[in-house]
């Protein structure tokens, strides 16, 4: 049998391999996305992976067993006023401002990682561009090569997405 698996990974690559994070790669896959966004979290920037049924990380009834995470990256939450004396509530930020530390995470995480694409066919990227509006408008979908290869067309990010199904 470990032949067969051989020749079927040879012809198919990993598409067969379907199971889920152990509790030890999701660690892993936490401690990597910390690592490769630790300046961006310096400046206030806010990492969470979030299980199949939305439960963050440390939410008592995450579930660590699940069949794919999201792997999140929330704007800082600004708390100081401004010259005026308010508190901005707006945490949107540039893709200028992230791109140096997600392109390389996004190109480490597909060769470590399966991503997985949800409904559609392709491996996707979420950038979630407005706030409070409903998912078909609030977010836009590129593919992980356009992403790469910085052909991103938001100036206003809330947060940016991928959903991680497997180690490879």
């Amino acid at each position: 049998m470990k032949h067969l698996r051989k020749f079927n990974e040879a012809q198919f690559g990993n598409s067969f391999k379907t199971a889920a994070l152990s509790s030890n790669e999701f660690n892993e896959l936490k401690e990597f996305s910390e690592n490769c966004f630790a300046y961006l979290l310096d400046e206030g920037f806010e990492l969470e992976l979030v299980d199949r049924n939305g439960r963050e990380s440390n939410d008592p009834s995450f579930d660590e067993d699940a069949e794919y995470f999201w792997v999140d990256l929330y704007g800082p939450v600004i708390t100081q006023p401004d010259s005026y004396g308010a508190v901005p509530v707006d945490n949107s930020y540039s893709w200028d401002q992230i791109k140096d530390y997600y392109i390389p995470f996004l190109k480490l995480v597909q060769k470590r990682y399966i991503l997985t694409d949800g409904d559609w066919n392709k491996d996707l990227v979420l950038f979630k561009i407005e706030e409070g509006a409903d998912v078909e408008t609030a977010f836009k979908r590129f593919e992980v090569e356009d992403v790469i290869d910085d052909k991103i067309t938001s100036d206003s990010i809330y947060s940016v997405s991928i959903k991680v199904s497997s180690k490879k």
